[in-house]
């Protein structure tokens, strides 16, 4: 059983998050004006008090390894760096959580993410875009080397 995490920061984390991630995506959206979307995740290390937002076009396909999650390699791989306060909630989330021993005792971080990703804010902001037939949205734990997608498990 994954650690619970404090229900009134997971709130204020995700209030930020939404925000942050919507006002991201309006702000990239004139650049991206003649790309197709592939794929939007959130890119998280939470132990360096950091959140992108990343982005994979169609035009990048060729450069992509083995599978389109290699984040790194995108050539937006971070957007927009997080804010002070959003990476101070951040960090005190994962002080929060890392205290387990569990393996998976950052899970409610992640799909604290994931749900924010799939959220209306960031939705609507998405809208703006022209996004790929197999058009995916992620969010993955990096330092999990399973390939586990957090949204998958939200919905959308």
């Amino acid at each position: 059983m994954a650690t619970q995490f404090d229900e009134d920061a997971s709130t204020e984390l995700a209030r930020m998050v939404v925000s942050w991630t919507a006002g991201v995506l309006r702000g990239w959206a004139y650049r991206m004006q003649f790309e197709t979307l592939r794929a939007v995740a959130l890119d998280c290390h939470p132990w360096h008090s950091q959140l992108w937002v990343s982005i994979l076009t169609e035009n990048e396909i060729p450069r992509v390894r083995e599978t389109k999650w290699e984040i790194g390699d995108w050539r937006w791989a971070q957007t927009e760096p997080v804010g002070d306060a959003l990476a101070t909630n951040l960090a005190a989330s994962y002080e929060q959580l890392k205290t387990s021993s569990e393996t998976d005792a950052l899970d409610p971080l992640f799909l604290t993410l994931a749900n924010c990703l799939v959220s209306q804010e960031v939705a609507e902001a998405l809208k703006r875009y022209t996004v790929a037939d197999d058009f995916e949205l992620a969010v993955f734990n990096p330092d999990s080397p399973s390939l586990r997608n957090y949204v998958l498990e939200v919905g959308r």
